[in-house]
């Protein structure tokens, strides 16, 4: 199952018997069977016939309408599951200052877990390289400390960094080929790996929501600082994590990759019957997918973060691949459809995993919610 992404500007989408037809001035650009889709997702000036909007709906295929570049308009969804007591175990749960933490902290904790797991496997694959074994850099890994067995959150995680690399010189993620000393280059690694592990012991002596947020933030400081490390031989400078507007492309990736994301990740949470709009580290706001964003955070590492960095690593996505539009940077047509190319190859090993965490935490709601 995959998600379609149609970007190309004045296109149309209708519907021919059990396929979906996207034409562009009366040409077929693609057709794809309605069977082998779980979501359409349309950016800027593209048009749905309403046969078409009717023929996805009834199959349960959501419609994600994004802008051009990347922010998020509107979802036309099917059906939404009906047991209501799903949705009221959830609203329990955050109506409790205490019960609320302790799913907060689980976030947290576990985001920073894959952000030490991506920096054990560059750590791993500086070392493979240097000492000639580059066949088999995406070996086996630091193991994840503490896990999380009430929510089976370890499994789905293990399983999606273990499947998610593919063999050879792209596993993730690569690393420049340049000839250094290993252990003056492993200086900033360790640095970074020793700040989150302090920081992420300290998630549990955290007495509110915000207090976690100053955490994750930190921890996010050290993992983001060695973006530029990484990335020294492609020419593109990371600096620091900018959201909207981006700072530089680097960041529009970024940017787009965590809205797809969210987007795959508030899905499975209306489909498991839960409300992406209460969360519990991010707490409320208005029109905010909240629960979106909680339960993307362990996510962001092994899925949008793997997909950028190989993609530019690889020179798969380059610097002429972005353009300035309306004060925004861009991705141009091509470099568009590489990363949304290798963004789908990677989320469609994670879609399993992340209704598996989202099932495992409405069971673990309902613990909570009976719990005195």
């Amino acid at each position: 199952m995959k998600t379609l992404y149609v970007n190309a500007q004045g296109a149309t989408i209708g519907v021919r018997g059990r396929a979906l037809v996207v034409r562009k001035a009366a040409e077929p650009l693609e057709v794809v069977p309605t069977g082998s889709l779980v979501s359409l997702m349309i950016f800027g000036n593209v048009q749905v016939s309403t046969q078409a909007i009717d023929s996805l709906l009834n199959l349960g295929i959501d419609i994600t309408f994004l802008s051009r570049s990347g922010r998020w308009r509107g979802q036309l969804s099917g059906d939404r599951p009906k047991n209501v007591y799903n949705r009221l175990a959830q609203y329990e749960v955050f109506r409790d200052h205490d019960k609320r933490l302790e799913v907060a902290k689980w976030i947290v904790e576990q985001k920073m877990a894959t952000q030490l797991d991506w920096i054990a496997r560059s750590m791993k694959t500086i070392r493979a390289r240097e000492s000639g074994r580059c066949q088999e850099h995406g070996e086996a890994v630091a193991e994840f400390e503490d896990g999380a067995a009430t929510l089976s959150f370890r499994a789905g995680i293990d399983s999606l960094v273990d499947e998610g690399g593919t063999s050879g010189d792209d596993s993730w993620p690569p690393l420049p080929e340049a000839r250094v000393q290993i252990q003056p280059l492993m200086v900033p690694w360790r640095d970074a790996q020793q700040d989150i592990r302090r920081i992420r012991r300290s998630v549990q002596e955290a007495g509110s929501t915000a207090g976690l947020m100053g955490l994750e933030g930190a921890a996010s400081a050290s993992y983001f600082g060695l973006w530029d490390t990484l990335l020294a031989t492609t020419g593109m400078s990371f600096v620091r994590r900018s959201r909207r507007p981006a700072k530089n492309p680097l960041n529009a990736l970024l940017n787009l990759g965590y809205m797809l994301l969210l987007a795959d990740v508030e899905r499975e949470l209306i489909g498991v019957g839960l409300d992406p709009a209460i969360g519990f580290l991010h707490g409320l706001s208005y029109g905010r997918a909240s629960l979106g964003l909680d339960l993307m955070e362990p996510f962001r590492a092994p899925v949008v973060d793997r997909t950028v960095v190989r993609s530019v690593l690889l020179r798969q996505v380059r610097a002429e691949h972005f353009q300035t539009l309306a004060g925004e940077i861009r991705l141009t047509d091509e470099g568009w459809k590489t990363f949304i190319g290798e963004y789908e190859r990677t989320i469609a090993v994670s879609r399993t995993q992340i209704r598996d965490t989202a099932l495992s935490l409405r069971g673990w709601l309902f613990e909570l919610a009976e719990r005195a």
